[in-house]
């Protein structure tokens, strides 16, 4: 939990750099595993138990995206970066002809 907490620490300031008010909650989801350690008091929970309430309730929410909630995205994915390379630079196709 302590890792969600720092996590949680970079988003919110990440967020006031950005300057945006977006409220930001950790939700820790688990759907094939139960979760015993309830009293997290800074994070909502959604283990084995009750993980198809709380994903059918995100899938039947009639809210859309909100300007905000943009805002707040691209403000946390300018704080990402991305390596890629395609899988034909890495393996040469002598390598499988053996």
């Amino acid at each position: 939990m302590l890792a969600l907490k720092r996590t949680m620490n970079v988003v919110e300031a990440v967020l006031k750099q950005a300057g945006t008010t977006f409220p930001a909650q950790a939700t820790v989801v688990s759907p094939a595993w139960i979760i015993d350690n309830r009293e997290i008091l800074y994070a909502h929970t959604a283990d084995k138990r009750e993980y198809k309430r709380w994903m059918d309730k995100r899938i039947t929410n009639p809210s859309p995206v909100k300007n905000r909630q943009l805002f707040s995205a691209e403000a946390l994915m300018e704080q990402t970066a991305t390596v890629s390379v395609l899988r034909s630079e890495i393996y040469s196709p002598d390598e499988y002809d053996e």
